[in-house]
């Protein structure tokens, strides 16, 4: 939290007056919408029968990514049908991928992967002759396999970030406000939220034990703001059973799946748009503590990196960060082109 300081956040948090009664917890079932143009649609429910019945790893993947496409289609056709698809509207959903690529609202390697998973639903179509699309991914949309990204969240946005969690009620936003402060304040993975045993959080001493097959075991200092709310969380959470610290609404260990939506859901209530993500908070953190200056091996061991030029990554800039910090100091500013 150095950059974005504390009491910022804290302001928003008294404002929303988030320390209202809490109800009493209740188990929720999850339902679809029957009228959702996903849920009803035969072909999707018969792919998603097959990738199960072959133990297919990404099941969720296919159906989220899938579900994408026949959401856009029925928005521009509202008698779209699957078997009546032609290469038309292919053409038309890549049109509108690289738009939103162009817009800067999703990635390239975001916009292929949709195509990509399109293509194995297409594939399946072909199988059962449906339809006879023989489709592969444009090469403008595979891109550079080394490129990496590195997203920034500026103040403003995780402000408008943290309000919308705060303006939400009851159990669930003391748990989602928790889990979000974790992930801003020490750059962890949600895989890593996922983890978190009620034994791994010390509020006595402001410590929280990070898991990952990926980095191991790491002890880390979270700030007492931080601790504060997740030491609240806790305190509800003690009522109900098992080792996990953070669960799920049905009393069952959150999965990383379910932080990156938490995520998501609140990003989408403050924006209106999927403006960023959980590993957007992560890249954030790791570049606000390179440009404080603090020593770079502290800062591979925080971020659960093992080999330092993973966290040298993080030193990029993106052109908005460096014209934001960049022209207010510019020395050639107000001197007359003549005078040179």
């Amino acid at each position: 939290m150095e950059v974005l300081q504390a009491f910022e956040v804290e302001k928003v948090i008294i404002s929303s007056n988030n320390d209202r009664p809490i109800k009493p917890y209740k188990k929720r079932k999850i339902k679809i919408k029957d009228d959702d143009c996903v849920a009803k649609n035969i072909y999707l429910q018969w792919y998603v029968k097959e990738l199960n019945d072959r133990n297919a790893a990404c099941v969720r993947e296919h159906h989220g990514n899938i579900g994408y496409f026949l959401r856009y289609m029925h928005k521009q056709e509202i008698n779209f049908q699957i078997q009546n698809m032609s290469s038309e509207h292919i053409n038309m959903f890549e049109m509108h991928l690289a738009k939103r690529v162009e817009n800067k609202e999703i990635k390239l390697t975001t916009a292929y992967t949709k195509l990509q998973y399109l293509s194995h639903f297409l594939r399946f179509l072909c199988h059962l002759d449906i339809t006879h699309i023989d489709y592969k991914v444009p090469e403008r949309f595979k891109g550079s396999k080394v490129e990496r990204d590195n997203e920034y969240v500026h103040n403003q946005d995780r402000l408008a970030f943290f309000e919308a969690i705060c303006r939400s009620n009851g159990r669930r936003a003391i748990r989602d406000l928790a889990i979000c402060l974790l992930l801003n304040d020490t750059g962890c993975r949600p895989i890593e939220i996922a983890n978190l045993e009620l034994i791994d959080f010390n509020a006595a001493e402001s410590t929280i034990i990070l898991n990952s097959r990926k980095s191991g075991q790491r002890k880390l200092k979270i700030h007492p703001f931080v601790c504060k709310h997740v030491k609240r969380y806790v305190e509800i959470r003690k009522q109900l059973p098992g080792r996990s610290l953070f669960l799920l609404d049905w009393e069952e260990p959150i999965h990383s799946g379910a932080v990156v939506k938490i995520v998501r859901r609140y990003v989408q209530k403050a924006f209106g748009e999927l403006r960023f993500s959980a590993k957007s908070l992560r890249h954030t953190c790791i570049t606000n503590q390179l440009n404080n200056r603090n020593d770079i091996e502290a800062v591979a061991h925080a971020a659960g990196h093992k080999h330092l030029v993973s966290t040298l990554h993080y030193f990029y800039r993106d052109i908005e960060m460096l014209l934001e910090h960049s022209l207010p100091h510019n020395p050639m500013k107000g001197i007359d082109n003549n005078e040179l």
